[in-house]
Formats: C-alpha cells, sequence, structure tokens
C-alpha cells in the first residue's frame, strides 16, 4: 500500500510536469476530436494514457493539477527544459534514492518558512564553494562527527 502512495504520488507530480512539458495536447482539455486525430499513433496513445492517470485522480487533485499545468504553460522556456531535464535525471534515479529524496522533501516541507529559507541561504552558500572548497567542508564535517 506504501509503495502505490507513493507511486501515484509520484505519478501525479510527473503528470503535472508531462502534461505541460510536451507539445502533446490534453484529451481532458480539449474537446476537439479533429486535433486529437491529428496527432500521430504514438502521440495518441501517450495522450490517452495520461487521460486514465487523470481520471484515476480525486476531483481535486485534477484540480490542482489542471491549475499546475496553466502555471507551467506559462513559463518561460528555458525553465520548462529545466523541469525536462530533471525529471530526466529522477526517472533515471533508482527506487531507492527516489525514495531517500522524497523523505528529504517531506522533511523539508515539514519545516518552519524560518527554518526552510535557512536551509535555502546554506544551500545556495554552498552551491558558490568551489569542488575544494566543498571538500575541506565535508572532511571538516566528518572530524567534527568522528571527534
Amino acid at each position: 500500500m506504501k509503495h502505490q502512495n507513493s507511486r501515484r504520488e509520484f505519478l501525479k507530480q510527473s503528470l503535472t510536469i508531462l502534461v505541460t512539458a510536451t507539445s502533446i495536447p490534453v484529451l481532458a482539455q480539449s474537446n476537439s476530436t479533429s486535433r486529437f486525430k491529428s496527432l500521430s499513433p504514438e502521440q495518441q496513445r501517450a495522450v490517452l494514457e495520461r487521460y486514465k492517470l487523470i481520471q484515476s485522480l480525486s476531483p481535486d487533485e485534477r484540480k490542482r493539477l489542471i491549475e499546475a499545468s496553466k502555471k507551467l504553460k506559462n513559463m518561460p522556456r528555458e525553465q520548462r527544459e529545466k523541469i525536462r531535464t530533471a525529471l530526466k535525471t529522477w526517472r533515471s534515479l533508482d527506487k531507492d534514492e527516489q525514495q531517500r529524496l522524497r523523505t528529504r522533501w517531506q522533511r523539508f516541507r515539514s519545516l518552519s518558512p524560518e527554518q526552510q529559507l535557512r536551509l535555502r541561504n546554506k544551500f545556495e552558500r554552498w552551491q558558490q564553494l568551489s569542488p575544494t572548497q566543498r571538500e575541506r567542508l565535508r572532511s571538516a564535517i566528518r572530524r567534527r562527527r568522528q571527534g
């Protein structure tokens, strides 16, 4: 059951990205059968698969999905490309790594806004460090933990 819920959550997240990041129109948002028929068979299958996934969601989940889809459609192309890249990276991770990242995300979401901001600032500072500086910091942290 737990695996099913995490898979469902992943599908919802993926669907939000896929619906908007691709140029394939979503059947659920279009009443035009001629538009659907103009797609290649592969595109039609992809649309129908996404439509089935959308139908498996609750009405509230569908509403949130459509709202997120509209937001993503209005994003600049570069931002949508970053999302596509992130999705490809996500798919390349093994299930254990995906679960580890989900857990971290849930922990982050449970933090207060102030704690989230502090963590974001730390992450930004970390990103600005050179690889040498990062390794020095890692070594210092390891030494502190051991001693």
